[in-house]
């Protein structure tokens, strides 16, 4: 009987390793996909704006080739702001790279070069309204590790996010550098009304150039966003089995 009792024993603990084993892969899995798909919307997102932003670069160009250089004074301060919100998708990718990188290693602690990124992807899960699966990351985050991490979110990142006004001098800089980058010859003034025009502008939000919001000219990236958003799709279904 002993020995009976041995043997149902073993294999009791058996059977619960071998359950807890596979409970622990399939909750990787589930992770795994999750910061892929975020990784993935990511991709198509920096895409579709560094489209946008080449149009609205080069725009500002033509405005500045043409000698309207009040217009395009107006427009560098709303690229000023636009790259800075793709600097921040930058950000958040390389986070995500981080994390998917670690994952294996974050169960019940947080390794300490994740926990910058744990933070500001938390962070970032209510203002990248564009990248649902955000959310989806900070809940697994608070179910992993509650708000022990909340304060640890990056200065820079939270500067992008919500960035100061940018200055004459910066908005000069950057009409400097996208007049060299389209061989656009500027003479560096902008006038002495320009920054009571701009805070008109500014305050009207009516900007003299636009950026599309959308792309249609190029049918491959449309078709790349497509499957994109099948994959994301069948992820996100995956993540719910």
């Amino acid at each position: 009987m002993k020995l009976l009792a041995f043997i149902a024993n073993v294999i009791r603990k058996l059977f619960t390793n071998m359950s807890e084993a596979l409970l622990k892969r399939k909750i990787y899995k589930k992770r795994t996909l999750l910061i892929k798909g975020t990784l993935m919307r990511i991709a198509m997102i920096k895409r579709r704006r560094s489209v946008m932003r080449k149009h609205y670069r080069s725009d500002i160009a033509e405005l500045m080739r043409i000698g309207h250089n009040s217009d395009a004074f107006a427009g560098v301060g709303r690229l000023y702001v636009y790259e800075n919100m793709l600097l921040s998708y930058e950000f958040v990718e390389r986070y995500c790279t981080l994390i998917l990188n670690q994952l294996k290693a974050m169960n019940d602690e947080c390794p300490g070069e994740c926990k910058e990124a744990v933070s500001s992807l938390t962070y970032a899960a209510a203002r990248f309204g564009d990248v649902p699966e955000l959310a989806e990351v900070r809940s697994l985050f608070f179910d992993m590790f509650g708000n022990s991490l909340e304060s640890l979110v990056n200065k820079e990142f939270i500067d992008l996010l919500d960035p100061d006004s940018p200055t004459k001098e910066m908005k000069v800089q950057l009409m400097q550098e996208i007049a060299q980058e389209h061989g656009v010859e500027w003479s560096g003034t902008v006038g002495d009304d320009q920054d009571s025009e701009l805070c008109l502008t500014d305050h009207k939000n009516e900007w003299v150039v636009n950026i599309p919001e959308t792309i249609t000219d190029d049918s491959n990236d449309c078709e790349n966003d497509r499957i994109m958003m099948l994959l994301l799709s069948k992820i996100k279904e995956m993540n719910l089995v």
